[in-house]
């Protein structure tokens, strides 16, 4: 078992930047795709994205 952390990326000046980066989050990997994956195909905004991570928690 290790911990999983996800990371939020956004396209500046056609770069990518690092916007988010959430240590530690999950203790599964598949937890964390899935999270991951749910919040890409919903296009979350990063404004609301701390909300999400905070409600996945158990």
């Amino acid at each position: 078992m290790y911990l999983t952390g996800i990371e939020a990326w956004v396209i500046k000046n056609v770069k990518y930047q690092l916007a988010l980066y959430v240590p530690d989050l999950f203790l599964e990997y598949d937890r964390a795709r899935k999270f991951v994956n749910l919040c890409n195909s919903l296009q979350i905004s990063l404004v609301h994205i701390l909300d999400i991570i905070e409600d996945e928690l158990p």
